[in-house]
């Protein structure tokens, strides 16, 4: 199908319906009873005085549920608020509770953090000590061997 390019410009209250699948015929009025898909959601039939009636309703209703509502010294609104500063409490109580065990974690973690180099320290020092003891003995092994070569030279010099 070949696009009209010598197309006239969509009436306004057409235009503001872009989507492919609803196309109009005749007056706006008309159309807009016929309005179906994703474009009823554009067009709006209140008029600008039906909006600023509802826009007045829903200011009155607004002042209406602020005047209803109870006063600041009411024993119902007064039983509320210390209802909720007890919840306050309760909650700062919990959240110290938590603070100090995660301190208490911490410090157990540092706690075995500390006793784990402590450890491995002590270990480090244990092999450098078994290594100056090997090489020791190595030296006396290695002394024993050529105090024995000296001596067997020694001997087989004299006969």
């Amino acid at each position: 199908m070949e696009p009209d390019l010598f197309r006239e410009p969509l009436p306004e209250w057409e235009a503001a319906c872009l989507c492919s699948e609803t196309r109009f015929q005749g007056s706006a009025p008309e159309a807009a009873s016929r309005m179906t898909g994703s474009c009823v959601s554009q067009f709006n039939p209140n008029s600008m005085t039906d909006r600023l009636k509802a826009a007045t309703e829903a200011r009155a209703a607004a002042l209406a549920r602020f005047r209803d509502r109870p006063a600041a010294d009411d024993p119902a609104v007064l039983a509320r608020k210390a209802e909720r500063a007890q919840i306050a409490r309760e909650r700062e109580v919990r959240v110290a509770a938590r603070e100090q065990a995660r301190l208490e974690a911490e410090a157990q973690r540092a706690a075995e953090a500390e006793a784990e180099r402590e450890r491995q320290a002590a270990e480090e020092v244990r092999a450098a000590e078994e290594k100056v003891a090997q090489a020791a003995a190595a030296r006396l092994e290695q002394k024993a061997q050529r105090d024995a070569r000296y001596a067997a030279r020694k001997a087989k010099a004299r006969r």
